[in-house]
């Protein structure tokens, strides 16, 4: 028996180095636990227990992260918020119930001190938590919510299917309209102090709310049902669901129906993180593989969040998991303020792949970047009086042969004005994280049944 494991480690880990070999970026989304389990195929369930291995969800919408690091889900289906302890340790992650008997929870947020909020579809209420999953308060008087946020003054801000943003301040949970007149949204995002997101579902598009004028903007989108990156006015979505504002002030959406997760830039500028055509799934398992941007699948993603060192997380309706994306360059400056002379404008860092390896026959980096960039190739910090890239439509390519470097000594900057971004710059190759997750007992358990995963 222990031969065996030990054959199973080692193609398991033949398989992983080969797919870090190929990776471009150094993106990678993996599955944390839901869907086929091995000894249970079924793709939906209620199970609690190891969460790679046994845990299963059925219909898990909203997700939000704790400030301990643990997931909060609301598994609609199974009316529960789910908490999965440790995410992403395969071996030692395990899912609990959260909090049972909650009327059809859709969305799902967190405050500043902990206290955890469902917004429950089937009757029309908020229900509190507080961090030990025992509940505060729960209060009415809304129509179908279907997604809710937290500002920092612990104002509540809820979408409801009939195309309303609502507003739930006081003590005494008192509702106010913020806007109307959306095509069934099912995505809110708190920007700022004073400034909202939202995904409006049926009219494909995301907007922002001004909350001082109530003023709404069109993002990016509202081009029919499709798909297409590139400038907001331009963009197409599909369906967009869960929207999450990162940490370096771009927004991420569970773009359902084109089945991709995308990213949406402060002027509306979107692309795509991960996922693809079904012409690119592959049985039996289809639309459900993980992998780097050009090789991982999703298929129905509907919840997202962000972790303050740039973790994403999502969860998929279709075959009810819960994944985990790194190496996305979503961390940075989260400071977003507005107005006065001491305004700060935030300039996103350019996101380019790939971000590791020694090429010496020579490589071209692509980059993506609103605002003009800036490189250099030996470590250094760059400047205005660095080499710059050259974009068209956002998009540019960086001739990178050096036969003594590899891409860690790459560094880029977008400069805008005497405004930057952080400097982003090459990583080691991960192959020891890669030979050690080979070792771990979930994954060789879980690779063994699904080794397309």
């Amino acid at each position: 028996m222990k031969k065996f494991q030990h054959s199973q480690r080692v193609w398991v880990g033949a398989v992983l180095l080969a797919i870090s070999a190929v990776a471009s970026r150094g993106l990678e989304v993996k599955t944390l636990g839901g869907g086929a389990t091995p000894g249970n195929l079924k793709r939906a369930g209620s199970q609690n227990g190891n969460t790679l291995l046994v845990a299963k969800f059925n219909q898990p919408l909203g997700v939000a992260v704790k400030a301990d690091g643990n997931l909060v889900i609301a598994d609609h289906n199974n009316s529960r918020l789910r908490e999965v302890v440790a995410p992403g340790d395969l071996d030692f992650s395990i899912t609990t119930t959260f909090g049972s008997k909650v009327p059809l929870p859709n969305g799902v947020a967190v405050d500043q001190h902990g206290f955890i909020y469902s917004a429950n579809y089937k009757n029309g209420t908020i229900t509190v938590f507080n961090s030990a999953g025992n509940v505060q308060q729960t209060f009415g008087g809304l129509v179908k919510p279907t997604a809710l946020a937290v500002d920092g003054q612990t104002n509540i801000y809820v979408t409801e299917l009939r195309g309303t943003v609502q507003k739930i301040s006081g003590m005494d949970f008192t509702i106010t309209q913020v806007s109307s007149g959306f095509h069934q949204p099912r995505g809110i995002a708190v920007l700022n102090s004073q400034t909202l997101a939202v995904s409006d579902t049926g009219g494909h598009a995301i907007y922002t709310i001004d909350l001082l004028t109530s003023a709404v903007t069109l993002l990016s989108g509202n081009n029919g049902a499709g798909f297409n990156d590139g400038p907001g006015s331009t963009a197409q979505f599909n369906s967009p669901w869960g929207i999450a504002r990162s940490p370096n002030g771009s927004l991420i959406v569970a773009d359902r129906l084109n089945h991709r997760v995308r990213v949406v830039l402060t002027n509306g500028f979107t692309r795509t993180l991960y996922g693809g055509a079904k012409q690119t799934w592959q049985r039996p398992f289809a639309g459900w593989r993980d992998g780097d941007e050009a090789t991982a699948n999703s298929r129905e993603p509907v919840g997202v969040a962000v972790a303050g060192d740039g973790t994403l997380f999502v969860t998929e309706k279709y075959w009810n998991v819960v994944r985990e994306v790194t190496g996305a360059n979503l961390s940075g400056s989260s400071t977003n303020t507005t107005g006065g002379t001491n305004a700060q404008v935030i300039v996103v860092a350019p996101t380019f792949g790939p971000t590791y390896g020694y090429h010496p026959m020579g490589i071209s980096v692509n980059v993506t970047s609103t605002v003009p960039v800036y490189y250099t190739l030996d470590g250094s910090e760059p400047t205005t009086n660095s080499r710059q890239v050259t974009l068209n439509n956002y998009l540019g390519s960086i001739p990178f042969i050096q036969h003594d470097r590899d891409l860690r000594s790459l560094r880029m900057k977008a400069i805008d004005g005497t405004n930057s971004s952080v400097t982003v710059g090459g990583t080691s190759a991960p192959l020891t994280r890669w030979v050690f997750r080979a070792t771990s007992r979930a994954a060789v358990a879980r690779r063994s049944l699904f080794p397309w995963s």
